[in-house]
């Protein structure tokens, strides 16, 4: 029988988000909410790990999504550099009027409590194995079953990466409904350009990661 990958991916993501519904549900028991995003970082990378092996995909070892040289690491890096000097600076100038138009809240720089160990949950618990999972092993097999290109927001993304963040967006409303996450598509967008820039996720992870601080931190600032 021939082998369906993407289909079998998509099959997985569900089964994933039931079971991450699941935990989130139950995490009024300690042993549940106080190691959540633990649990669902382990998920999110063995998941797909466990999938591939089982198959017998050694072409796809997850490893390859990540750089296999000092060159190729340097140049994922330069990338997520003049990406987050590229985006944030407009970004930040939109989000103040935004914020001070709309909501006339007023700016007061907040600073981060215990910065390095939120830094680390962020790439390590939240942003890796989001990565992993959505930029590394599901778009990977969707962009080979839909490669053709298609501009979005000024960025040439495959039909697959396209389908991939809308699934990304999609996932968070499935585990708790929030009327924002509609715009976790727009930079994942992001995320999707950068891994196909480079072919690994490097880049997209620790961009995924600032951003979520950035974030983090603009809702702590305005008041």
């Amino acid at each position: 029988m021939k082998r369906n990958l993407p289909q079998e991916a998509i099959i997985l993501l569900i089964a994933v988000l039931l079971v991450l519904k699941c935990f989130y549900q139950l995490r009024a028991i300690p042993m549940i909410g106080n190691y959540l995003s633990t649990y669902s970082a382990i998920l999110l990378i063995y998941a797909p790990v466990l999938h591939l092996t089982l198959r017998g995909e050694g072409r796809r070892d997850p490893l390859l999504w990540f750089e296999r040289s000092k060159a190729d690491l340097m140049g994922s890096l330069r990338l997520f550099g003049l990406t987050v000097l590229l985006i944030f600076p407009p970004f930040l100038v939109f989000s103040h009027w935004y914020q001070k138009i709309f909501f006339n809240l007023s700016f007061s720089p907040a600073s981060f409590e215990a910065l390095g160990t939120v830094t680390l949950t962020q790439l390590f618990l939240v942003a890796l194995p989001e990565e992993f999972f959505f930029r590394g092993y599901l778009q990977g097999l969707l962009a080979e079953r839909f490669p053709k290109k298609i501009s979005c927001l000024g960025l040439s993304l495959s039909q697959g990466a396209l389908v991939t963040c809308l699934l990304f967006a999609f996932s968070h409303s499935i585990i708790a409904l929030q009327w924002w996450h509609f715009s976790i598509f727009f930079p994942s967008l992001v995320f999707a350009w950068l891994r196909e820039q480079r072919q690994t996720i490097t880049a997209s992870i620790l961009f995924h990661a600032f951003s979520n601080l950035v974030i983090a931190w603009i809702g702590m600032s305005y008041q």
